[in-house]
């Protein structure tokens, strides 16, 4: 029976979280030279991306000459623990999302023709009280 309490007042601190995509570290975008990085040197920095096409988000970004893109993405979302304790959670309910976004675009060669990112960081306050 203390065994079951321990396991479920744990469960109760660290809240909830959930996570979908690969991470990635500013040092490995900063890894990308626009002109000199080629497609087979990203993949092999980031990995795979969730997302590879053709088409006219390169021609939306005001590319000219494009190829391909990959997009990606990784966000993570995390519920306070306080959130699940009866009577409490209805007063400091809260939680924390992450996002970030990374697209590369290529050129007809497969060297890289232009980077963009975005990343936020929000803290979601759900709460009466907070």
């Amino acid at each position: 029976m203390k065994a079951m309490i321990a396991i479920m007042a744990v469960m109760l601190m660290t809240g909830c979280a959930s996570t979908t995509g690969q991470n990635y570290s500013q040092d490995q975008v900063d890894q990308i030279v626009i002109g000199e990085t080629t497609k087979t040197e990203v993949l092999s920095t980031l990995g795979e991306p969730g997302l590879k096409g053709t088409g006219t988000l390169g021609k939306n970004a005001g590319i000219d000459g494009y190829d391909t893109y990959f997009i990606y993405n990784f966000s993570r979302s995390s519920v306070d623990a306080q959130t699940f304790i009866p009577f409490v959670g209805m007063l400091f309910a809260g939680g924390n999302a992450q996002t970030k976004t990374l697209t590369v675009y290529f050129d007809s060669n497969d060297i890289v023709a232009n980077v963009a990112s975005s990343e936020s960081d929000q803290d979601v306050n759900a709460g009466l009280l907070n």
